[in-house]
């Protein structure tokens, strides 16, 4: 208790943030800060049920998949340290040729392809579902939810990020996209946003 995990392998990030903390938040800059306020949009869209129907058995990296599809539409630095990271999670070779025809994997605001789905087609779909949701949810892109300044930080069992409190954007929290998700058994770990003042996050 209290002594922060060893990062993955690969990830090259420090120790978690310390939930209210007053000193200055740890953690690298990031200019991805929402990316996982996302994670909350596809809760909503049901993808743990996706997951359990035999999805995360056919591809077990599909959640940080479409992370990373969403990253890089929002236009997300190579070298920032959240894409980094989401990119340390793939298992399976982005070519992957299974395909499949289950409407249970299949995004419930879109309609299920009549023709057996790639795994490319499949994540499309989702990131397609994504945005649309986010959109008529709250009138805000994918974009404009994910370039948000901050600092990220994982260790083996919690993710946290830490974003200026005066960055706040009425239309994520209308929607509840930057209430903390907790524990997400799909995701591998405890996810958690922090707002505090910019020099308690920058010192």
């Amino acid at each position: 208790p209290g002594q922060a995990e060893t990062p993955l392998p690969g990830t090259m990030l420090p120790a978690n943030l310390t939930p209210d903390s007053a000193q200055t938040c740890l953690g690298l800059p990031t200019s991805a800060a929402g990316l996982f306020f996302l994670l909350n949009a596809l809760q909503k869209l049901d993808l743990p049920h996706a997951l359990e129907s035999g999805l995360a058995w056919v591809h077990p990296d599909f959640p940080p998949r479409i992370l990373e599809r969403l990253a890089e539409h929002a236009g997300i630095d190579e070298q920032d340290p959240i894409l980094v990271w989401v990119r340390s999670l793939l298992l399976n070779p982005a070519d992957s040729d299974i395909s499949v025809r289950l409407a249970s994997w299949w995004p419930p605001n879109l309609r299920p392809s009549g023709k057996p789905a790639s795994l490319d087609h499949l994540l499309r779909a989702w990131a397609v579902a994504t945005r649309r949701w986010c959109w008529r949810a709250g009138q805000i892109s994918v974009r404009d939810i994910v370039t948000r300044t901050g600092l990220f930080s994982v260790n083996r069992t919690d993710l946290d990020v830490a974003l200026p409190l005066d960055t706040a954007d009425v239309r994520i929290r209308r929607i509840g996209l930057d209430l903390d998700p907790g524990w997400l058994p799909w995701f591998g770990r405890v996810v958690r946003f922090h707002y505090p003042g910019r020099r308690e996050l920058y010192g």
